[in-house]
């Protein structure tokens, strides 16, 4: 799911707006206490939802090469490179556990 991050969010909905920005048909669902958009919404918007890595991109020819080896073309493509948590101890600093 995509969230904005709070800049884009305080641009365009600055506390002096009357009416909110918003993209037709697009909604946060998270960041609204909402599930997870599913398998069955991107089937229904026409998405084709792949999960997993991608070892290689050729803009050239549009095409998208998983780690696994599964090719696939696009006309449009979104990139989403995750994140994990990084404790603190990663860095030499006790307190990965601390309550609070």
């Amino acid at each position: 799911p995509y969230e904005r991050p709070a800049l884009t969010k305080a641009y365009l909905h600055p506390p002096s707006c009357k009416v909110r920005a918003r993209l037709p048909g697009f909604h946060t669902t998270v960041g609204a206490g909402g599930e997870a958009h599913g398998p069955a919404w991107y089937e229904k918007h026409g998405i084709l939802l792949v999960t997993g890595r991608v070892g290689s991109l050729d803009l050239g020819t549009r095409t998208a090469t998983t780690l696994s080896g599964a090719r696939y073309q696009y006309q449009h493509l979104f990139v989403a490179t995750g994140c994990r948590p990084r404790w603190v101890g990663e860095f030499g600093v006790a307190g990965d556990f601390v309550e609070g």
